[in-house]
């Protein structure tokens, strides 16, 4: 659904999930290798592999990712498995983002799932099995000349764009004085801000890498390993040869942060910085960043209010912090000033409203020693409580048991079950040692009202863990030392059965 018509795509739409959440590329290892191998005259293919090949000519970039079938192959658990699917459907979003951009450029872009990727050179051609990569995900530019180069791994469109830009040689003008990539500011107040939802329409102009060195080793270094870039925005002058400039530049996910710098026209070198604006998401964390920035140009000062708000979900749990900081520039630095005086409503985020909350866990896990030791209004799930709540009738199975403990003994294994109600009791002549089982109907009834059927709505104030936060669909009650669970598993916001595992009696 986020996929524009423009874009060729190759692969099943139903793979596509997930879409629109970012990955962290923090600790992605960048690699400038290409699994492209030359293939001398033609590239034979046979009528087997024809249908797992895609041909390319001419300039071209394509985004791979496995299919389906061959994800199913992987050796990975089902959690990884699952991620990988989102990661393609994000990976297919920022495909049709970049398609979209080059539309006026004439560079098609194809998203593909074949292991063959064939590039048509004339003479010989190149040929990319992506299956013997060592990344599931990847980019490829093809100029329809040269050999292709391979970007493996997950690549946001600001990085793919930055990539593109540099591949196809689209910059070609010569460097220009850093601060002539700068607009003078024509207003003594300004909102400065970065927001996910029009961030493609706060592009600024491109700086030419050349200069990143100037802004710090670190950010120099992030913008070459993951082909982001900095952009330029406002300058305003202060005194003698120092001038303020704002400019968008690499952050966590994308080039998301926005800061300023003072930069030392003589010395032709940064004297000090202070970060502006933020604007970062995921499932566990939101911070929006903003600031409000006055000029008293006659003086060449400024002064600036900072107002950063953040939200946390850990353990199910969400809180929330808002604060305001203010600074003045003194010529020598940044001087945080008190904001005591100042009222936060006066300062509205551009961009927190349009976020959703960080999503629940699937699952919370708590202690509750009480409950899982006294589930029941009678007590502990003895057998005799459980038989008084059962309706009759209900089935009793006995099975012999030979004990891993008394050499010789030979204890019972008793089931008792009803339709969506199943018990096992393992007795011995010590009484009954064990016990699980599994509730997927309301006719038995726990402490303090707890029935399957109940709504998330009705069950959260039965515990004080789960009264002050989202329920996921799976809540676990436990001991303290882990030898009683009782998992409750809930489907459309009810409670569609209770299972209780490692259950000691």
């Amino acid at each position: 659904m986020f996929l524009n018509k423009g874009i060729s795509i190759l692969f099943p739409m139903a793979i596509l999930v997930g879409c629109g959440q970012p990955k962290d590329i923090r600790d992605r290892s960048d690699s400038s290798e290409s699994y492209a191998h030359p293939v001398f005259d033609s590239v034979v293919i046979s009528e087997e592999d024809a249908s797992d090949s895609i041909f390319v000519s001419g300039q071209s970039v394509i985004f791979y990712a496995p299919s389906a079938k061959e994800l199913a192959k992987f050796t990975i658990d089902n959690a990884t498995r699952e991620g990988v699917r989102k990661a393609i459907g994000e990976f297919a979003y920022y495909a049709s983002i970049v398609s979209d951009s080059l539309k006026s450029k004439n560079i098609p872009v194809y998203f593909t799932e074949n292991p063959h990727i064939v590039f048509d050179q004339g003479s010989y051609s190149y040929d990319i099995e992506h299956d013997n990569n060592s990344s599931l995900l990847g980019l490829i530019l093809f100029n329809g000349q040269d050999q292709p180069v391979v970007l493996p791994g997950m690549q946001t469109h600001f990085s793919v764009l930055s990539a593109v830009n540099d591949f196809f040689s689209m910059n070609t003008a010569g460097t220009i004085p850093l601060l002539e990539y700068f607009d003078e500011v024509d207003t003594h107040t300004l909102h400065i801000y970065s927001s996910h939802s029009d961030i493609l329409n706060q592009t600024g102009q491109k700086i030419n890498p050349n200069y990143y060195p100037k802004f710090g080793t670190k950010l120099s270094s992030r913008a070459d390993k993951y082909h982001m870039s900095m952009y330029a925005y406002h300058k305003f002058k202060l005194e003698d040869s120092l001038v303020a400039i704002i400019c968008r530049v690499p952050s966590m996910y994308d080039e998301s942060a926005i800061k300023l710098y003072i930069w030392d026209q003589q010395a032709e070198s940064v004297l000090d910085q202070i970060e502006l604006a933020e604007n970062v998401w995921n499932e566990q964390w939101i911070m929006v960043k903003d600031s409000w920035i006055s000029l008293t140009p006659d003086q060449g000062l400024f002064s600036l209010v900072q107002r950063k708000r953040e939200a946390r979900m850990a353990d199910g749990l969400r809180s929330e912090t808002d604060s305001l900081y203010q600074w003045n520039w003194t010529n020598s630095g940044f001087k945080q000033m008190p904001v005591s005086e100042l009222l936060i409503d006066n300062y509205r985020l551009k961009d927190w409203e349009s976020y959703q909350e960080p999503q629940s866990p699937a699952e919370i896990t708590f202690v509750d020693e009480d409950y899982v030791w006294l589930p029941l209004e009678t007590g502990d799930l003895t057998w005799e409580n459980i038989i008084m709540q059962l309706p009759k009738p209900f089935k009793q199975i006995k099975e012999p048991v030979e004990s891993t403990l008394v050499k010789g003994q030979v204890d019972t294994l008793v089931t008792i079950s009803q339709t969506n109600v199943s018990f096992k009791f393992y007795r011995s002549p010590i009484g009954t040692l064990i016990i699980g089982g599994n509730v997927s109907t309301p006719v038995i009834k726990f402490k303090n009202g707890l029935r399957v059927g109940l709504t998330k709505k009705e069950i959260a104030p039965m515990f004080n863990r789960l009264n002050s936060s989202p329920i996921p669909d799976v809540v676990r009650i436990r001991s303290k030392q882990g030898d009683r669970t009782i998992s409750c598993f809930f489907m459309n916001d009810s409670l569609n059965s209770i299972e209780f595992t490692n259950y000691i009696h």
